[in-house]
């Protein structure tokens, strides 16, 4: 992954986890005859960021090994990356993706 690509992806990231705390703290003051009580947003924010940071590093563990190629630069590293993100969901392709990822 170069390094343009690593700045649009937390760019990307960065937008959706804002929009996603615009949403969830301006939910309750435009719904008629609420009034938009504060404890209750900050505990849908508190679990939004939650689910959000968890979705994030479930991705960053999937792609793991291609993460590992890339940073050491490996010979391979679109053959690991390719194995990872079509075998990757099976924990025996991930696991290959990994160790073929830190052997040189």
């Amino acid at each position: 992954m170069n390094t343009r690509m690593r700045k649009a992806i937390t760019i990307s990231v960065a937008a959706v986890g804002v929009s996603l705390i615009l949403f969830a703290s301006l939910r309750g003051h435009f719904q008629p005859g609420t009034t938009g009580q504060l404890g209750e947003s900050l505990r849908q924010l508190a679990i939004v960021l939650l689910v959000l940071a968890a979705v994030i590093a479930a991705g960053v563990l999937y792609f793991l090994p291609a993460i590992i190629a890339d940073k050491r630069n490996h010979p391979n590293k679109t053959a690991i990356a390719v194995l990872n993100v079509f075998l990757g969901c099976t924990f025996l392709g991930w696991v290959v993706a990994l160790v073929w990822s830190v052997k040189k």
